[in-house]
């Protein structure tokens, strides 16, 4: 194996600059098992080379090597590692096969290192706790991972409690004098799905950076709530009192019992509405709107409804755990990243939107900097800046 040739290939694969032909046979090279000492070697040097001694550490290479060259590559194999993201590309270079055949990385133990300007690389991790408030009608407000279980406020007639699971609920006497107040329930960038059951028995759950206005008891002719962001919405079925979501640009979703998401995010394209039992019109002031079908999304563009089959699975991957992306382009994929880790994104240049198309799910409990791995591996380029501030450059 000659390895000064293979290892100027693997620098102009990080730069981009293989031609077809050269990229084939540094994929039949990694593909060949008898390489395997050769690339560790490689790997090494490279190592050496462009991080200082002593701040790199790569334990078990022969496990990492197997997991490469295997025939059977359902196997994660667990890589520990403290690399400065200069060199992340290196290692990027030698498994990226690993991630074309579905296979992927476990990478535990990072360490993040200041380079010479003394600016520290951007790693964060995923939210272990929600950070959500509720600001009552008064004005105080309640965080909710700071309270014990058990009562949290009195209101008119409702209590508001906390319950064991984490599960914020509204407790109504059975009185017929129900003073009219409302709360606000706020769940920041940066904070875990946060749950809540209305006083109608209405579960409701809210993705990070969202909140829903709502009253505490519902004494109306209908049940209003407004909501900013997205939420995933359970409603208590009652015939004579209907379930009314009012989003930002006019919009409303109408319900009698049923079951369906809402993404209303102010930056993205269009709200979303998506259906998973029941039935549901979406409508914009007074006009009739269109009503939906399980399975189906409406998308509310302008003064426009456009209906679409989807995956209902991939629509409320977020309230169980897990990103899903289905032909996403980047900026929507980076505004996901952004809201729950907390991040400010920005873009250098012109970004092409079709060169970037995504597929698949992932969890949401990997840390950034191992999602900023996988980005490098599908060539999407950028800097990390100090205060949390990911640019993305062509």
């Amino acid at each position: 194996m000659d390895q000064s040739y293979w290892k100027e290939q693997l620098n102009k694969y990080r730069t981009r600059s293989l031609s077809p032909a050269e990229e084939e046979l540094l994929w039949d090279a990694l593909a060949d098992a008898a390489n395997a000492e050769g690339w560790k070697e490689i790997v090494e040097e490279m190592l050496r080379e462009e991080a200082q001694a002593g701040e790199y550490q790569i334990n078990d290479w022969e496990t990492v090597l197997e997991a490469v060259f295997q025939s059977d590559r359902t196997v994660q194999p667990l890589v520990t590692r403290r690399v400065p993201v200069i060199i992340r590309q290196a290692v990027a270079a030698v498994v990226f096969a690993l991630l074309g055949t579905g296979a992927w990385w476990v990478i535990h133990d990072a360490q993040v290192i200041h380079d010479a300007r003394g600016v520290k690389p951007l790693d964060v991790s995923a939210p272990v706790r929600n950070r959500a408030m509720i600001t009552l009608g008064n004005g105080q407000q309640v965080y909710l991972d700071s309270v014990v279980n058990g009562a949290l406020a009195q209101q008119g007639n409702a209590e508001l409690v906390k319950e064991g699971s984490g599960r914020v609920a509204y407790k109504v006497e059975n009185v017929t004098n129900r003073e009219l107040l409302y709360n606000t329930l706020t769940n920041p960038r940066g904070s875990r799905v946060v749950s809540l059951t209305l006083s109608d028995g209405t579960n409701v759950w809210l993705n990070s950076e969202s909140s829903l206005r709502y009253p505490v008891i519902f004494n109306g002719h209908d049940r209003t709530v407004e909501i900013k962001g997205e939420g995933y919405f359970e409603v208590k079925k009652k015939a004579d009192q209907p379930f009314i979501v009012h989003v930002e640009n006019g919009a409303k979703i109408e319900v009698l019992g049923t079951t369906f998401n809402v993404n209303a995010y102010s930056d993205e394209l269009n709200i979303k509405t998506t259906l998973l039992d029941g039935s549901v019109r979406v409508a914009f002031a007074e006009s009739p709107g269109v009503v939906l079908k399980p399975g189906q999304q409406a998308w509310l563009a302008g003064q426009k409804i456009v209906l679409n089959k989807v995956d209902t699975s991939d629509v409320v991957a977020w309230k169980n755990g897990l990103f899903a992306f289905h032909d996403a382009d980047l900026p929507s994929v980076m505004r996901q990243l952004a809201r729950w880790y907390n991040i400010e994104v920005t873009y250098e240049g012109l970004i092409p939107r079709e060169k970037f198309q995504f597929n698949g799910k992932m969890g949401k409990d990997l840390s950034l900097d191992n999602v900023l791995d996988l980005l490098t591996n599908a060539q999407v380029h950028f800097r990390i800046e100090a205060g949390n501030k990911l640019v993305i450059r062509p």
